[in-house]
């Protein structure tokens, strides 16, 4: 029996007042990973954060059922933006011992995941690999495919920067762009074959889908 590709994988995992089941769901679709980092908390801009600036505990515990071991961060308060939240688990992850970092929401669910993941990891070059990512463009039609920036090699100083997309971290003695709405200036991505996710947004509840359109709306000036 060959010996194992020592690559760490840590994952993380975004979330603020979700639907139990689609954590637990979201979290077991994670268990390929070696960790998890769970982090909690609204936006300060969200809809509602005032009377509710995190999550339920039930939805944590649900988390820790379904990763035991995992680490979870619960805000107190809310983060000042999307950069800000994604920046610290990103930060945590590498402060662990991550090879690489496997971004995730908890609106997303890996379908599929390749049996030699972690040797397509190991011979890649790159700094930043892709899964096929599954969504719905238009309701009540079939779903659309793209390719996801999620896996993230765990490089000096790697951090959200300037907009909720985007991924930065140096190397090469320079600041890198690894992921960000403006793919021409980002370094190139290593296709994962055979590593597909799902976005399941389409599935909120229309209240969720309302609160969610009113925060996006804000989005350009708050990421100036």
């Amino acid at each position: 029996m060959g010996r194992a590709t020592p690559v760490r994988i840590v994952a993380v995992l975004s979330w603020y007042d979700e639907p139990v089941d689609w954590l637990r769901e979201c979290v077991a679709s994670a268990r390929f990973c070696d960790h998890l980092i769970a982090v909690d908390g609204a936006y300060a801009a969200f809809p509602g954060v005032l009377e509710m600036p995190s999550s339920p505990p039930v939805q944590s515990q649900a988390i820790r059922e379904a990763w035991p071991g995992c680490t979870v961060h619960v805000q107190p308060d809310p983060w000042s933006g999307e950069v800000a939240k994604r920046d610290f688990m990103f930060r945590l992850a590498a402060d662990g011992g991550a090879d690489w970092v496997f971004r995730i929401d908890a609106d997303e669910i890996v379908t599929n995941v390749p049996e030699d993941l972690r040797e397509q990891l190991a011979r890649t070059t790159q700094y930043v690999a892709e899964s096929t990512f599954m969504y719905e463009r238009t309701p009540g039609w079939p779903l659309a495919a793209s390719q996801l920036r999620c896996l993230f090699r765990a490089l000096p100083g790697i951090s959200g920067s300037g907009a909720h997309s985007r991924v930065t971290a140096e190397a090469d003695g320079k600041r890198m762009m690894l992921a960000g709405p403006d793919l021409e200036i980002c370094e190139p991505a290593e296709p994962i074959a055979g590593l597909r996710m799902r976005h399941r947004s389409h599935e909120r509840t229309a209240d969720r889908q309302l609160r969610k359109a009113d925060y996006y709306k804000l989005l350009p000036s708050l990421e100036k």
